[in-house]
């Protein structure tokens, strides 16, 4: 005859493995966004100023968004941009450099 806890809870003793009581999450992966719609991650109001001054060059931050960019479509505005995220496709790379800007990995 079995034991009370055997017979309610069957699986708790045996081959189900090993738990992870702390386990991280995947520190590398990131939400992808498109080359095209990097200009959306700035305000709208910082945009129109943005638009009106020529010799200011912005600065996206993808790594606050939790963003990596890839290479689909082109940039919705053909003005330099400096933008910073934790991974970039190759044409991401191409991209951005095409309009003058410049890339940059932030770990």
């Amino acid at each position: 005859m079995k034991t009370w806890f055997q017979k309610y809870h069957p699986d708790y003793l045996g081959t189900k493995g090993q738990r992870f009581y702390h386990i991280r999450k995947n520190t590398s992966w990131a939400k992808p966004i498109s080359a095209s719609r990097l200009w959306s991650l700035i305000p709208k109001e910082t945009r129109y100023e943005l638009l009106e001054k020529t010799e200011d060059v912005p600065v996206i931050n993808c790594r606050d968004f939790g963003y990596h960019v890839v290479g689909d479509g082109k940039l919705s505005l053909d003005r330099p941009v400096v933008v910073k995220a934790r991974g970039f496709t190759e044409g991401a790379k191409k991209e951005i450099e095409s309009v003058g800007g410049k890339w940059i990995i932030c770990p």
